[in-house]
């Protein structure tokens, strides 16, 4: 059996949001001996900006179990058995999504593009690694 994949991304760069912050936040040190409020006015937005960055941003991706497959799509997170997956759909046209569950039931699961890794043939060898079906459209 094929081990674990795992892959998880975020919106943002964490680096930076804390780069600008430190950058912001020694202009308003400097700034504050001569206009206090003008610093406040200028540190408060880039403080609630940078939180959010690294605090609450969601977290896309998937992991690829023995038994399951977990999409992280920020809030709507969703778990679906293996054995309840028809094929995956692997498409290269920018108009429709880049992979799709398609359930054996019909039903269809689009995988965001956020969720994925940046080589399609991860995705291919992690599905036929446990036996799923590839499509390309």
């Amino acid at each position: 059996m094929a081990q674990d994949f795992e892959y998880r991304s975020r919106p943002g760069n964490l680096y930076l949001s804390l780069a600008a912050l430190a950058g912001i936040a020694l202009l308003a040190a400097v700034i504050w001996t001569v206009a206090p409020v003008f610093a406040l006015i200028l540190l408060v937005p880039a403080i609630l900006v940078s939180f959010y960055q690294i605090v609450v941003s969601p977290i896309y991706g998937m992991r690829v179990t023995g038994d399951a497959w977990e999409v992280y799509a920020g809030d709507t997170d969703r778990s679906v058995k293996l054995d309840e997956i028809g094929h995956v759909q692997v498409s290269d046209k920018a108009s429709a999504p880049r992979a799709t569950l398609v359930l054996t039931d019909g039903q269809r699961i689009d995988l965001p593009d956020e969720a994925l890794p940046e080589d399609p043939m991860a995705l291919v060898r992690e599905a036929t690694a446990r036996g799923l079906r590839i499509r390309q459209v």
